[in-house]
Parts: structure tokens; C-alpha cells; sequence
């Protein structure tokens, strides 16, 4: 599984809570952001080698929420409005669908940085290699999280 496809999975699962009153951004242009919006980034990316041509790909990501705008009676980040977004996207993050497979996400916590809402998550991907004659492709095999 790439970064895109996870990037793909992750603005999926985001769209389907929160629907169409927010964008999505998977690019980093911070200067053209319409609030309230999602900035989605990958922070790292690895591949541990296991035995039998196995693989542990941890990917670590990013999503950032940028609360409406305020008016003078009304403070652009509320408590209640980040603490709701909190809510719905740790749950909604906890298992997504990425290329046409479910992955769980680990060690979601989210912070408030800047007047904005910054989630963490971890994924944990087990795949392994299929060598076919001269050719050889990545298998997903199975999903899950750290620790199971």
C-alpha cells in the first residue's frame, strides 16, 4: 500500500463524516486553505523487514482541521467546536478503507496548535511479496494494529 492510497483512505473516511461544509486538502498550501477545512499529510513513511519476504510498513500521518473563522462575538476556536471535531475524527479514522482493504490506525491523540486541531495516527501495515517467475508484486495479506 502507498501513501497516496492511505492519503486517499484517510480524505474517504473524513469525507463521510463531515461531508460536503468542508475541503480536503492533501497538499500543503497554506495560503490558499478556505476554513473550515482538512490538510492531510503523511510524516513518515517505513518498511521493516520480517521473515519469508514479509514486510511491517508503518506509515505516520497527519490531519489538521482549521476551525471556521469567528466573528467579534465569537471566537474562531471554541472548545466545543474542537472538541467535537476531536471526537468524530478519532472515531471516524479508528478503521478506514485503503485501496479496496480495511487498515486500523494506532496511537490516534489529537492537540489543539495554533488555534487549529492536529491529529496524529499511526498505521501499522503487514504485506508480503509474491514472486512470480521474473516478476514480483507487493500482497496485502493482512491489517492490523500494533501489538495484536
Amino acid at each position: 500500500m502507498t501513501a497516496e492510497q492511505l492519503i486517499d483512505g484517510i480524505a474517504g473516511a473524513i469525507y463521510a463524516e463531515f461531508g460536503d461544509g468542508f475541503t480536503i486538502y492533501t497538499e500543503n498550501n497554506q495560503q490558499d486553505l478556505s476554513a473550515p477545512c482538512f490538510l492531510i499529510s503523511i510524516d513518515s513513511n517505513s518498511n521493516r523487514n520480517l521473515l519469508n519476504h514479509r514486510y511491517n510498513h508503518t506509515i505516520m500521518a497527519n490531519v489538521v482541521y482549521f476551525p471556521s473563522e469567528g466573528s467579534a462575538d465569537k471566537p474562531a476556536s471554541t472548545s466545543k467546536e474542537m472538541n467535537d471535531a476531536a471526537d468524530r475524527i478519532l472515531h471516524c479514522l479508528e478503521v478506514i478503507t485503503a485501496n479496496d482493504h480495511k487498515v486500523r490506525s494506532t496511537n490516534r491523540s489529537t492537540t489543539v496548535s495554533d488555534g487549529s486541531l492536529v491529529t496524529t495516527l499511526d498505521f501499522d501495515i503487514h504485506e508480503r511479496l509474491v514472486i512470480n517467475g521474473d516478476l514480483m508484486e507487493t500482497e496485502n495479506t493482512m491489517f492490523r494494529g500494533k501489538g495484536k
